[in-house]
């Protein structure tokens, strides 16, 4: 889990409503949608991003189940695209301290459901009697470069296919495409994609993830207000003092604008 600290409070102190507005108690749930919203909003675009990357041939697809369709196109029981949920093996999530401390980004690891696939290089014999497997922490072990050892459990041999560089397979295994053996076998398979994911997914919540919060906010924050300091019939302009014009409004109608705001938010699904 990565933790990357984001403080928003700038933006709202920006926009001279939180020491009015935000500061109070019966209003924080408002703060608290319009922050998730924002939220939502970035996490959104990131997995877009990294869906358009992997198939891009970005090294992220070990982030990614087994067949989603342009990243992974081996064979598998599940065939997803790589913008559904289902696709990814990351979530990524906002730690909320409120409207003045901002909030901390974190992802974690989701595990594997789909089927590791057999490869298609070996004796098609040899392959039909392959078992199937889930790889279920596939995306953390190959990101962290962890080790990873197959023993037998009800086999009289391990199967090992070979993939370009492996060591310790003879001339005739590497035709063949796979080794016999009895003995445990450690493997590092995340050693050509490790760290990348984490490297994509810092460089757009350090820059353009911050960015897309913030331009939310000022968007929801100034949607919610500045239609109160307006007139009939007049420009909406957002008063020079918004402390103090937001000081003077009643606590009944400052409920009535975080009722309307969250009505709306739900309306459209947010």
């Amino acid at each position: 889990m990565i933790d990357l600290t984001a403080n928003f409070g700038s933006v709202i102190e920006g926009l001279a409503a939180s020491d009015a507005y935000m500061s109070l108690e019966i209003n924080l749930p408002y703060y608290n949608a319009v922050i998730e919203y924002a939220f939502m909003e970035a996490d959104n675009g990131f997995n877009r991003q990294a869906a358009a990357y992997a198939e891009a041939g970005g090294n992220i697809a070990h982030m990614f189940e087994y067949g989603t369709l342009g990243v992974n196109r081996q064979r598998s029981n599940m065939r997803p695209q790589p913008t559904e949920e289902r696709a990814r093996l990351w979530k990524t999530f906002m730690i909320n301290k409120g409207p003045t401390a901002g909030a901390s980004v974190v992802y974690e690891f989701k595990p594997s459901f789909s089927e590791v696939p057999r490869p298609t290089t070996i004796d098609p014999v040899a392959r039909a009697n392959m078992r199937k497997a889930v790889f279920t922490w596939k995306a953390r072990i190959m990101e962290e470069n962890e080790p990873v050892t197959i023993r037998l459990k009800n086999a009289e041999f391990l199967l090992i296919p070979y993939r370009p560089g492996a060591e310790g397979f003879r001339p005739h295994d590497i035709k063949r495409g796979y080794t016999l053996t009895k003995f445990p076998h450690t493997q590092y398979p995340g050693e050509r994609s490790a760290g990348h994911f984490t490297t994509f997914w810092y460089k757009f919540w350090q820059g353009g993830g911050t960015e897309v919060m913030a331009e939310v906010l000022e968007r929801e924050l100034n949607a919610d207000f500045v239609p109160l300091f307006a007139a009939p019939g007049k420009p909406q302009i957002m008063p020079n003092n918004v402390v103090s014009a937001v000081k003077e409004r009643s606590e009944a109608m400052q409920k009535e604008v975080a009722a309307k705001a969250k009505a709306r938010r739900n309306r459209h699904g947010r």
